[in-house]
């Protein structure tokens, strides 16, 4: 990597915060952990406000092909990312962030599903799943949220927790079946909080989801999917 590199990195995040025991120890004993402040203040606000605002970025359940109905995903009509998304990507997907993210595993990991945008309306959600069951090798998500004064009540949460059955859903429209995780008791509900990372440890027994949103507000993430390098 180049000095250049280095440096937009460094001034994007501290990407020390990630090597953490405390960090460490939260995700082997609740399968997730969150840093607050995470990016530089100027990008967050960038962001939020691109994915917000842009006219570049177009819901993915409203284009001619419609896809992800529901899930609130957002596409670029011409694949450019603008300014400060496209650093949040580049920072996720970096080798630095990777490597750092790694150290939960103990195993050098590559990304598997690429950064994801999400502006959430009302209504979207996004149902219980483990990213494992059909992808063994799946260790780590992480959710960089950019929703700005989002409170509980809003909807939006991300419920975690240990799974108590899986349950095979036969659908009218599909000759496969699909999977419902029932979650026990044992869970945790965390509300977006604005430049925040949330990093979810992916393993059998756990799965997560996000409720429905329930105000008429923008809920904004990016999402990224890490896995074993092979």
């Amino acid at each position: 990597m180049t000095n250049l590199q280095t440096s937009v990195q460094d001034s994007i995040a501290d990407l020390s915060r990630l090597e953490t025991s405390s960090a460490r120890n939260s995700l082997r004993r609740n399968a997730y952990f969150r840093i607050p402040n995470f990016l530089d203040t100027d990008i967050a606000e960038g962001a939020y406000a691109e994915l917000i605002d842009d006219s570049l970025y177009v819901r993915t359940d409203k284009l001619t092909k419609r896809t992800g109905g529901g899930f609130g995903v957002l596409k670029s009509i011409d694949e450019r990312l603008s300014t400060n998304v496209q650093k949040c990507c580049d920072l996720l997907t970096s080798n630095e962030f990777r490597s750092s993210v790694g150290t939960y595993v103990g195993q050098k990991l590559q990304v598997v599903r690429g950064p994801t945008l999400y502006r959430m309306e009302p209504g979207d959600r996004l149902v219980t799943h483990d990213d494992v069951l059909a992808s063994p090798l799946n260790r780590i998500s992480v959710v960089l949220h950019l929703s700005r004064n989002w409170k509980r009540e809003f909807g939006g949460n991300t419920v975690l927790g240990y799974v108590q059955r899986i349950e095979e859903v036969r659908s009218a429209t599909s000759e496969y079946a699909q999977h419902r995780w029932v979650l026990s008791t044992k869970r945790s509900v965390l509300s977006p909080t604005f430049n925040t990372l949330l990093i979810i440890a992916l393993r059998k027994g756990m799965a997560h989801g996000v409720t429905g949103v329930r105000v008429h507000k923008y809920r904004v993430s990016i999402t990224c999917l890490y896995g074993l390098l092979v």
